[in-house]
């Protein structure tokens, strides 16, 4: 249990140092949940735009896996419009303890983001824009917008 908690806070202070939280702690703290932001790559219509991230860190972690979702409104195939929930393999049967906080916020998500899976959706409307008509879902991607127009 004692090498969890040293995990756990080590993967949050390294979240901090990189800039993605949006609260501060102690090192004797030890949130349960912490708000991170997550820029849209390069080379996607999320690019410009930036989203508040919520990841929920259970008792388990980091063999169980965090619980991710979206804060702000964004249009894509796997994050559910309403909740903000991320339908992400690697955040759910792919997990695995060799993932970081750090990496689920500069990899896993931004992959999503470049990669959308439109076979298995939470968004079917996005998911059908995205097979079908990519000027649509660039519009909606836009309109839907996020926390911050500017990068």
């Amino acid at each position: 249990m004692q090498r969890q908690r040293k995990r756990r806070l080590k993967d949050l202070h390294a979240l901090q140092n990189a800039g993605h939280c949006f609260e501060d702690f102690d090192s004797e703290d030890e949130p349960k949940r912490v708000l991170c932001l997550l820029t849209g790559p390069k080379d996607t219509p999320y690019f410009g735009r930036k989203w508040r991230v919520s990841i929920h860190l259970p008792s388990e972690y980091p063999f169980k896996s965090p619980s991710v979702g979206f804060v702000d409104p964004i249009f894509h195939p796997n994050i559910d419009a309403k909740s903000g929930s991320v339908c992400l393999n690697a955040l759910n049967s792919e997990w695995t303890p060799m993932y970081k906080l750090v990496d689920v916020v500069e990899v896993l998500l931004p992959k999503l983001l470049t990669y959308p899976s439109a076979d298995d959706p939470l968004n079917a409307y996005a998911a059908q824009l995205w097979q079908t008509n990519m000027e649509a879902f660039n519009t909606n991607v836009i309109s839907v917008g996020g926390y911050v127009s500017e990068v």
